[in-house]
């Protein structure tokens, strides 16, 4: 890869990670400038281990995915698959905050991530072009006073199970 970089064949080097540990040694090695992680509004892992300031102060760029945690944070409880009932009751919490705040559980989840992470790169899935049109007027979305506050408090300490889709039961 850096023979690659070094040649002009590639402008920049980066790797996908799933734990804030597989992320603070990525971002020790010199050759990797782009790091991709999971984070969401119910998803503390890499904040809390200092990883978007870590790759800030080194000049890194971060991308977020599973910004709406693989769609759970824009369904309904009722509307949850077998596989994920166990998010059930954060979900629950979750649509509540939405509701008191008066913001589209989508909205909430990007306008959150926007604000907190204004350095990282979002990246979220669509399935339809309404969905990406939708999601860019949520991005746009202003925050509620007492929004940021109330969410960092709420959703401070999430199970694994429910923060990592890798550990879902298989369908």
């Amino acid at each position: 890869m850096a023979e690659a970089r070094n040649s002009g064949m590639a402008r920049s080097i980066g790797v996908s990670v799933y734990t804030p540990r597989r992320a603070i040694e990525a971002l020790k090695n010199k050759l990797i400038t782009q790091i991709q992680l999971p984070a969401n509004i119910v998803d503390r892992r890499f904040s809390k281990q200092y990883v978007f300031e870590m790759a800030e102060e080194q000049g890194k760029q971060v991308f977020i995915r599973g910004a709406l945690l693989q769609g759970v944070l824009c369904l309904n409880p009722d509307q949850l698959p077998q596989r994920v009932q166990h998010a059930a009751t954060m979900l629950e919490e979750y649509i509540e905050f939405c509701r008191r705040h008066g913001l589209a559980p989508a909205a909430a989840a990007l306008t959150y991530l926007k604000n907190k992470f204004s350095s990282a790169f979002v990246l979220f899935g669509a399935e339809t072009e309404e969905q990406v049109v939708q999601n860019i007027g949520y991005w746009k979305t202003a925050v509620p006073s007492g929004f940021m506050e109330e969410a960092d408090l709420l959703f401070k300490e999430q199970d694994e199970l429910v923060l990592n889709p890798s550990n879902w039961p298989k369908k």
